[in-house]
């Protein structure tokens, strides 16, 4: 496979694909979904918890880091460190965002970090090239609600509907959840207190609760494994909170500021991938009852005035 960087392919300067961590592709973050940019929530002093900001007008993300892992061979050192500058030297007469390609896909990249190559010896190196893409392409399909009176998931897609399932540590004999922060108590906000003559201190309300889901996606093809995420890209930029709800679990409303990670992608017969998804409770967790979501199968919901599915106890 061949990676072009400024319309140039990079084997032009002794550059072999590598491998990222745990994965047998060069790239990685490519398919990660963005951190949001600007104010995203508010902190009453007053009350626990915050007020999220995800109104229309008010969701706006960042870019993504892409890195690119290669070797580079050459008969000597010293002609290594000659690619390497020219390298280099393509890479310093660009102004604007380029664009990095290959079969995997297209991104509009600038080199956002230091290029740190590692010497292997015999005319080998290894190294990362850090990219960054300060504008992603977060458009995608909403896969189709299979039943609406079986909440449990996200928004009322189950995971399978969604694409991944959680990881099942305790079958691997590790003793943790797949989903980290559920029964934590958020820790304290921020103390406005002083003192010169001891220690000050203030008693102050809680903040909000982090969570962390962790799920394997396997599919048959990269492209497949691309639409997972697309679908995942188009719930988690809708406006309003989602519903997050579990087996044996409370119903909890959370936004996703701090994005998600796609990693480990190995693609052999099948194409596998973990991810880990980011999320921040919007409100205190509601009691574990009967409920449904207003809507149908179409995806059609009623829904408040800033996007917010409903749900009713029955």
């Amino acid at each position: 496979m061949h990676y072009y960087y400024n319309n140039i392919s990079l084997s032009t300067f002794g550059i072999i694909p590598g491998q990222s961590s745990l994965s047998n592709i060069a790239i990685s973050g490519h398919l990660d979904f963005p951190k949001r940019i600007n104010k995203t929530e508010q902190l009453w002093e007053d009350r626990n918890g915050i007020e999220p900001y995800v109104s229309t007008g008010e969701i706006q993300f960042g870019g993504r880091d892409i890195d690119f892992h290669f070797l580079l061979n050459a008969a000597t050192q010293s002609e290594a460190n000659y690619k390497l500058l020219n390298l280099y030297k393509m890479i310093d007469e660009i102004n604007q965002l380029k664009a990095f390609t290959c079969d995997f896909g297209s991104w509009n990249v600038y080199v956002r970090d230091e290029i740190k190559i590692n010497v292997l010896g015999n005319g080998w190196c290894s190294g990362i090239i850090p990219f960054r893409e300060p504008v992603c392409d977060l458009n995608g399909d909403l896969p189709i609600n299979g039943d609406i009176n079986n909440i449990q998931g996200i928004d009322g897609f189950n995971f399978n509907n969604l694409g991944f399932f959680l990881t099942d540590f305790r079958r691997l004999g590790i003793y943790t959840e797949a989903i980290s922060g559920l029964y934590n108590r958020p820790k304290p906000k921020q103390q406005q207190a002083y003192s010169y003559e001891k220690e000050s201190y203030q008693i102050t309300k809680h903040n909000s609760r982090e969570y962390i889901l962790k799920g394997v996606i396997q599919s048959n093809d990269y492209s497949r494994l691309v639409n997972v995420i697309k679908g995942l890209n188009a719930l988690f930029s809708q406006v309003g909170t989602r519903i997050l709800y579990l087996p044996e679990d409370m119903i909890r409303l959370v936004f996703c500021k701090n994005g998600f990670k796609v990693s480990e992608i190995n693609i052999d017969s099948t194409v596998t991938a973990t991810i880990e998804i980011n999320l921040t409770e919007a409100e205190e967790a509601a009691e574990d009852e009967n409920y449904l979501l207003l809507g149908d199968t179409l995806n059609r919901y009623v829904t408040t005035t800033v996007g917010q599915k409903i749900i009713v106890k029955i």
